[in-house]
Parts: C-alpha cells; structure tokens; sequence
C-alpha cells in the first residue's frame, strides 16, 4: 500500500510526501504553491504567466544557455509552470545530479534575471500566440461558454485574447518583477518525490532551495460561484466552415465534495473516451462528427468548476449535430448510464491508474494532485477502490443532481450556415 511507504516530511516552510521504489538511480518530483494572482494588475493571471515564462531564461549567476546546457549533459528535466492560483514545477534527474538540478530550480526561483530583451522577446511571442487564438474557433467558443458561467473575479473567467494583447503591450518589465515580490512565498508549499530518493537528504536539498522563503498565510479574495446561464453565445468568425459548439454549466461540486467521483464518473460514461457514449452515438453511429467528448473542468478543492460537452461540427451538420448532441445529453439525465457502461469505465479508469502510478514520474505528479487536491494520503489506496464501489444508482442520482439539460448554455464559434443567419 502507499500510504505505508510514504515518508512525509516537514520542514519550516514546507511538506514532503517521498515514495523510495525499487526503480535505481532516477528520481521524479513534482512542487507547487499558492501564489494568489490578485489585485496587482487588471489580469494578474496574465502577469503571473509572463513572470513564471521568465524564470527560465536564465538567473543573476548563469544565462539561460549554461543552463540548459547544464541540465542537458545530465539528461536531466526541469520545468515551471503557472496552474491558475498556484505556481507549479517538475523535475527528472539522476539521483547523484539531484543536488545540481534543484540548485538550478533554487537559482530560477530566488534569484531569475529579467532581462529586458528576453522581456521583450517573451512579451512579442505572447502577443503572437494570443493573436492565432483569435481566429480559433475552439478557443473562440471556449471563451463564450466562459463569460456565460463566470464572472471576472472568478479563478475560472479568462480575459478575451484582444484584452490581454492591450494589456501586453503596455506590460512593463518592473510590474513582472514585483509580482514575483510579491508573490513568492511559501503559501502551503508542497513538493511530492519518487523513485531512489533518500527522503531526508531530499529535504535537506528542499531546505537549501526555499529554506529563506516566508511562510505567508494569505487566502483568495475570489469569487467563488459560477452563474448558471442557459441560452446561446455565437462567435462568427469568417472562412471557419468546421465550427466547434460547447455547452456547460456549473455544479457546485469541489474535488472534496462527497459526490465529486460520482460525477466524474458519470460525466466520464458520457464522454470521457473514444469508447464513451457520446463518441459510440453521436460520431460512429450517425457520422455527425468527429470529435466530440465531455467533461469537468476547473474543479479544485476550493472552487467547484463545470459540467460541459464539446463537439466540432461542419456547417452541414451543425444544427443536426447539436440536436443529437442534446438528444444523448438528455438520455443520459433522464435514462441514466448502465449497468455494462458502468462496468466498462469502471475497468478503463482502474487500468489507467495502474499505468500511472507505474513510473516514477506519474507516482510524483498522483502524489501532488493528491494533496493539491486536499485528500489524505491513503486516497491513493483508495481511489480504485471508491471507483469500483460506486453503483448505477449513485451515478445517476448525481448526475439527475447536478446537471439540468434546461440549465445549458451553447456556445458555437466559427461561419455560420446561411439557415441559421436569416
């Protein structure tokens, strides 16, 4: 069982769960903490991005070269990245380049260079990359369905693509920097390690790296509930003749909440995978589409997220396409799943476990998302073991619960048919 290898440790500022396993030589870990991007700027989320783009383009002691060649004749990975309130990395590396590769991480945390020409470089990609969304249509139509669901103060709302571009262009290097100030600090700081890792000598190094860093005990100013909003948003964008179509709604389900695996569940039997209903129904059998799925998403253990459906359709097939899509959305409320879907999903998710937790990799980043997402560490046990326990029964009353077809909104995005434009 896991939870009897786990060591966890804590040091001043910061918990480690180690998993030692008979994999030799290698270690894996993942870390993240809270950053709460709030109040320093109109889009702090778009500010925290460009200041966590910049912390790999080289420290006060070594430039982005020496470093990657650093990491790159130990064959070693290292990687930061912004996951909406908190601010997350990754690393791989032989155990004896261990004490190299996080002095690295230490180095880009604590002391990164914010070079105005790797700013500049950084700022003109950025307004590029946000430029191609534009003309996106499922970026387009993700964004409809987002503005419908939540407000601007909420984790979840994200700023049009042409906002963030003005905001770009008036970004000044001194705000990046003061938020990484600002922001820095060890708010729940959690790092998850696997592989043949000696647990106390990795806290030590972990004590090297954020041992000066403050323990701040600030919380999210957030909003934190999502509108529900049926009704429809239409994007029309010129020569897109593939449109894509989103539909959702809120829950108000958080990864704690004692219905949360029910729904994932359910929302997986609907449209979690190439065998799930809707791809079986609306795909194969009626050749309406071919991509098309469900899911959660932006669920932690603070914020509920949503319940929503996607599917990409030529202008041909759009209007039959979202009718059929309503069509097998409202069997699976008002029918419910079945006995053989439940026992097929059920075997597909158990199996994906096993194959995650199989490398040193996937051990780390299951026992962060674990404590990220607020569950004891015997959860990892007893993951599978709550899947499989699960009836139809439950499924269905959550899924009845939580999820009102009258509730939906649909958002399409891309040209529209001639029918629908008269």
């Amino acid at each position: 069982m896991f939870v009897h290898r786990i060591k966890t440790l804590k040091t001043e500022n910061a918990t480690i769960f180690a998993l030692p396993t008979s994999v030799r030589e290698v270690v894996s870990w993942y870390g993240s903490f809270y950053s709460f991007p709030e109040g320093d700027h109109p889009d702090p989320m778009l500010l925290q991005e460009l200041m966590v783009a910049m912390l790999d383009k080289g420290t006060l002691y070594r430039d982005k070269f020496v470093i990657s060649d650093e990491l790159e004749k130990r064959g070693a990975q290292l990687q930061l990245f912004s996951d909406g309130l908190r601010i997350g990395f990754f690393g791989r590396s032989l155990k004896a380049d261990l004490p190299a590769v996080l002095g690295v991480l230490g180095e880009q945390l604590n002391t990164p260079q914010f070079g105005p020409e790797e700013f500049d470089k950084l700022r003109l990609q950025t307004i590029s990359a946000r430029q191609r969304s534009l003309s996106n249509t499922r970026y387009r139509a993700e964004l409809g369905l987002n503005h419908a669901l939540y407000p601007e103060n909420h984790p979840n709302y994200n700023t049009p693509a042409e906002q963030e571009i003005a905001l770009l262009e008036q970004m000044e290097l001194e705000q990046v920097q003061a938020y990484h100030q600002k922001h820095i600090s060890a708010n729940q700081l959690i790092i998850s390690t696997a592989g043949d890792v000696d647990p106390d000598g990795f806290a030590s190094l972990v004590d090297q790296v954020f041992g000066d860093w403050q323990v701040e005990n600030r919380t999210s100013t957030f909003a934190t509930l999502g509108n529900i909003n049926p009704g429809k948003t239409v994007t029309a964008l010129k020569d897109r003749q593939n449109l894509d179509v989103m539909m959702g709604v809120p829950t108000p389900v958080t990864t704690q909440h004692p219905d949360y695996l029910a729904l994932y569940l359910g929302t997986y039997i609907l449209g979690g995978n190439f065998s799930a209903r809707l791809m079986n129904t609306v795909r194969d059998e009626q050749g309406l589409t071919y991509g098309i799925g469900a899911s959660l998403s932006g669920v932690t253990q603070e914020y509920a997220g949503y319940f929503q459906i996607y599917v990409t359709l030529s202008q041909e097939n759009l209007e039959r396409g979202i009718s059929a899509t309503k069509e097998q959305l409202r069997k699976w409320v008002q029918e419910g799943i079945t006995e053989s879907e439940l026992a097929e999903k059920k075997t597909t998710i158990a199996g994906k476990y096993q194959v995650e937790m199989a490398t040193t990799h996937g051990l780390a980043r299951a026992m962060q998302q674990n404590a990220e997402e607020g569950y004891p560490l015997d959860m990892l046990d007893e993951y599978v073991p709550k899947i499989e326990a699960l009836t139809a029964e439950e499924v269905n009353r959550v899924i009845r619960q939580y999820i009102n077809p009258e509730d939906i909104h649909l958002s399409i995005a891309g040209t529209l048919p001639e029918s629908l434009n008269r």
